[in-house]
């Protein structure tokens, strides 16, 4: 029986590491491949910028289970690029997986051969190869384009470095498109190195494509473009609080669950204990969470293509129960409830809840002394209460515990004492 996987070791000097989980059938023999394999070399008169691939393949033959992990070799070949021309004879250090840089410090008017080399018994051997000259040509090169926004936002900002050159004929003008969604500006370039930037833009779920373009004898040609991937505009937000001290809730609230791909929440502690739990628009409870222990929550969205991104994280812990004295006066009009609380939470503001905690429309206790030992507050409300009314108190710590906690709930029976 033959099992082949494919295995990339995606360990990069720009992008990290992963590692494959997949489990094949093993282990009579493992043949071992490598291939590699440019992506894009463009080149200017003093610098090439290269994008390659290198892949080990993995083929199994044998009947017993193996993870992958087990299958990788322990000690992976060397894989590297090697520079040459007339006078020049170097290397560079490549990574399994996707590699990108930059060769620089080039001689002008010279032939160049790139190869990609892998090590083996009987010496380095030829994966791929890639030629070019140096002579003065027009040229343009988008060397990165970085996007500045997160999931929720409602904006998004890019920011792109160009490197343009001219050839044996100076263009006539230099300029860029850039096209994001419903959004496209044209703008001209300097001939050289510059610094682009688009701020502010509605948040779109589309890729950005840059183009840009060089008039010649009156001719407008396009010189390179790139197109990448952005990230994902997610139109919701997140309602997240404890209902009581130890059990949490969270709810996704969606405008529009526009975007297709995977959403889950992941909760952990400090030992390590993590939950992962799918969602799209129902309500998660974690109960029986341990007081004062630290948690970690990130609300995780994989797209479609199988990009990772944390949508929001909130560092959380459930509280003990805090001491607090509770009194309520009749007014001639109204009722004044008068609240004295220890001194260990660090609290932000402080709530009576009616029935289901609402901060836009629960009255906020104002904070009238403090000491050491204890703070006081106090709330007026210009209205009676019939006895038996559900109610609570709910406080909200200052960042970066900054989360509604109800820790108490009782039936309104004109007073309290805690």
């Amino acid at each position: 029986m033959t099992n082949q996987s494919k295995v990339k070791r995606l360990m990069s000097n720009f992008i990290g590491a992963s590692a494959s989980v997949a489990v094949v059938t093993a282990v009579a023999s493992i043949t071992v491949s490598m291939e590699a394999r440019f992506l894009k070399v463009d080149v200017l008169e003093d610098r090439a910028f290269y994008e390659l691939e290198v892949i080990e393949t993995l083929t199994v033959d044998g009947s017993t289970s193996l993870a992958s992990s087990e299958l990788v070799n322990p000690d992976p070949a060397a894989v590297q690029l090697r520079v040459e021309s007339q006078w020049d004879n170097y290397v560079i250090a490549l990574f399994y997986g996707f590699n990108q840089g930059v060769i620089e410090s080039l001689r002008s008017n010279q032939n160049y051969t790139l190869t990609i080399e892998l090590e083996d018994t009987l010496g380095w051997r030829t994966l791929d190869t890639y030629t070019f000259s140096t002579r003065p040509k027009t040229n343009a090169v988008i060397t990165s384009i970085n996007e500045t926004t997160t999931p929720l936002s409602s904006l998004t900002s890019f920011q792109a470095q160009v490197i343009t050159q001219d050839g044996f004929t100076a263009a006539e003008k230099w300029e860029v498109e850039f096209n994001y969604g419903d959004v496209t500006t044209t703008s001209t370039l300097e001939v050289g190195q510059e610094t682009l930037t688009w701020q502010d833009l509605s948040h779109q779920n589309a890729d950005v494509q840059m183009k840009i373009f060089a008039t010649i004898n009156n001719e407008r040609r396009l010189i390179t473009e790139r197109i990448q991937k952005t990230t994902p505009f997610i139109d919701g937000s997140i309602d997240l609080r404890f209902i009581t001290r130890t059990n949490l809730s969270i709810r996704p609230l969606f405008n529009h669950l526009s975007t297709n791909g995977i959403h889950a929440i992941r909760l952990s502690d400090d030992n390590n204990n993590v939950s992962t739990f799918s969602f799209t628009n129902e309500t998660l409870l974690f109960e029986n969470l341990i007081e004062n222990q630290l948690y970690q929550l990130q609300w995780i969205y994989t797209t479609e293509d199988q990009r990772i991104f944390i949508v929001f994280e909130q560092s959380l812990m459930p509280i003990s129960q805090p001491y607090f004295v509770m009194s309520v006066k009749p007014l001639d009009v109204g009722i004044k409830f008068e609240l004295t609380m220890d001194h260990l939470l660090s609290i932000e503001s402080l709530y009576l809840s009616f029935g289901s905690f609402d901060p836009s429309t629960a009255p906020l206790f104002t904070l009238v002394s403090q000491n050491e030992v204890a703070r006081y507050y106090e709330l007026v409300l210009q209205t009676g209460l019939p006895l038996g009314s559900s109610l609570a108190l709910t406080l909200v710590q200052a960042s970066p515990y900054d989360y509604p906690i109800t820790f108490y709930s009782f039936n309104f029976q004109g007073g309290i004492s805690q």
